[in-house]
């Protein structure tokens, strides 16, 4: 019985961020959660636990069984079982439990305290409203600056370290896969990189190597969309080495293949963009394209107007137009004379 109440004082201290913990160690932490109309259930096990709350010490571990809970959510009301023993709170609006449509989380270490948060899995799928997040082997340490909160996500947006292997995105406007996934977030930047990108769509597949992104912090508090886009818009950076060559669907060779693009890089400032890249026509050629950026929230697309494009120095607007034409269009990227439209 007193392996189950402590499973069930991990489930409370994990969703309650006025929890006066000070320390919180689960190994072995399992949970497996589907939904059915409005209503998410799931199962919870963990073989070990260390909780300091408060002035008390619970410690609880068995190496041959696991223990066990269940729990459910409908209508941001969040309600837990071990054994006789229930509880139920309200959630706030914005919490991601509240939104949460599947989690999947397997083998699962953590460990917080008011120092750090660190968590380690080798296996996550995450799936809340038409958004789809698979990573493997992801690493987490973020600095609550000395808060006792048990949010991750408030946390890790201010001050975090993400890290996986093998990140995979799916929502009905992107479908994109990264290798070896390093994110740095502090409060004034957002940044990641990784060696390998893959971007999907029209049953194509465009690799694109040493993807890198930096985009000003202006998330206030959990994360919301509206608010990594105006940071990106605000300031960011982006940077590419090369594209590889499309997989899946052949192109016949034109006068530029995607592969011969390299040392791309996108500056963004006050929602004014400059594109800077080489491309290979026989030899190597500058280009440089400038246009004015917008973020149409309620249609959740973004629009870029270019205003100006040269190659070697040589204005060539209609070129770069229909290079781009040939290269991005696809079923989230639509251009429309000198306008390109993304959604997001």
């Amino acid at each position: 019985m007193k392996i189950k109440t402590y499973l069930l004082t991990l489930i409370l201290l994990c969703s309650n961020s006025w929890a006066k913990r000070e320390t919180i160690i689960a190994k072995n932490l399992d949970i497996s959660s589907s939904k059915s109309g409005d209503k998410v259930t799931g199962e919870i096990s963990a073989n070990f636990l260390d909780v300091d709350y408060e002035e008390h010490n619970f410690k609880a571990y068995d190496d041959d069984m696991a223990m066990s809970g269940t729990f459910e959510i409908e209508k941001q009301n969040l309600k837990t079982k071990v054994s006789f023993i229930e509880f139920s709170t309200k959630l706030e609006e914005d919490n991601p439990l509240a939104q949460l449509d599947r989690l999947e989380l397997v083998d699962t270490e953590l460990k917080f305290n008011r120092e750090s948060m660190l968590f380690n899995s080798p296996s996550l799928l995450l799936q809340s409203r038409g958004d789809s997040v698979t990573a493997l082997n992801l690493r987490g340490e973020c600095d609550p600056l000395g808060d006792s909160t048990t949010d991750v996500d408030i946390v890790c947006l201010k001050n975090g370290k993400l890290n996986s292997s093998d990140v995979h995105i799916q929502n009905p406007s992107i479908n994109l896969r990264m290798k070896n996934l390093n994110t740095t977030i502090t409060p004034s930047d957002i940044s990641l990189k990784t060696n390998q990108a893959e971007f999907r769509s029209n049953g194509e597949v465009t690799i694109v190597k040493d993807f890198k992104l930096r985009c000003k912090n202006l998330i206030k508090r959990r994360f919301k969309e509206d608010e990594v886009v105006a940071g990106c818009l605000k300031s960011s950076n982006i940077d590419l080495d090369r594209f590889d060559e499309r997989k899946v669907k052949s192109i016949e060779k034109g006068i530029v293949d995607l592969e011969d693009i390299r040392n791309l890089r996108i500056e963004i400032r006050n929602s004014s963009l400059v594109l800077k890249s080489k491309i290979k026509i026989l030899f190597k050629i500058s280009l440089r394209v400038y246009g004015k950026i917008h973020y149409i929230p309620e249609q959740k697309l973004i629009r870029l107007d270019i205003t100006n494009a040269r190659f070697a120095g040589i204005p060539a607007k209609k070129l770069t137009m229909m290079i781009m034409k040939l290269f991005i269009e696809e079923d989230s990227i639509r251009i429309d004379d000198d306008t390109i439209f993304i959604k997001v």
